[in-house]
């Protein structure tokens, strides 16, 4: 199964969703003491900041993503507008040719057929440019995306500032034998 922009873009949100219910979880947070307790907060530490580093290299093909797919919006909104004139030329050249006939002025069919043809055309170029764009991402999406992302790096943020305060509170209090 090959990845297309759009699965990509659907899989990081997916796994943003799941970082963001663990943060907003105690999970973590006793996860940090119990660390901490047992003194290889370092594992933590560093888990911690690869994770920092993989949101941040997300947050940044997040943004050139953006980029690439700025004039996106503006095609679906184009495809949009020339869908109904083509619909209406191509109407309007039937039903012309469809009077020309009546009106006994057949040879004009040679002016109505291309006419004809460019409906049919553009609108075959507009189907496949729709179903192009359908595969790709909305810049909406990607903005979303990009605010979870800033979210759970603040997240990450506080996660290491935890880890810090827990590993510091461990060194300072004296070790009596008892279980907290």
């Amino acid at each position: 199964m090959s990845a297309t922009v759009k699965s990509v873009v659907v899989r990081l949100e997916e796994l943003l969703v799941a970082l963001g219910k663990l943060f907003a979880s105690k999970s973590l947070e006793t996860l940090v003491s119990l660390v901490a307790r047992l003194g290889i907060d370092g594992i933590l530490k560093r888990g911690a900041q690869l994770l920092q580093q993989a949101l941040n290299r997300a947050f940044a093909w997040l943004e050139e993503l953006r980029v690439d797919l700025s004039q996106t919006d503006a095609l679906r909104g184009l495809i949009g507008v020339l869908t109904p004139m083509l619909r209406g030329v191509d109407e309007l050249s039937s039903a012309a040719a469809s009077g020309l006939d009546k009106l006994g002025l057949g040879s004009l069919e040679p002016v109505v057929a291309p006419a004809e043809t460019f409906a049919s055309v553009g609108q075959q170029v507009l189907n496949s440019a729709d179903r192009v764009l359908h595969q790709l991402p909305t810049a909406t999406q990607i903005a979303g995306l990009k605010q979870r992302v800033t979210d759970i790096l603040g997240s990450v943020g506080e996660l290491r500032s935890e880890i810090e305060r827990a590993a510091l509170a461990q060194i300072t209090t004296p070790n009596t034998g008892e279980q907290p």
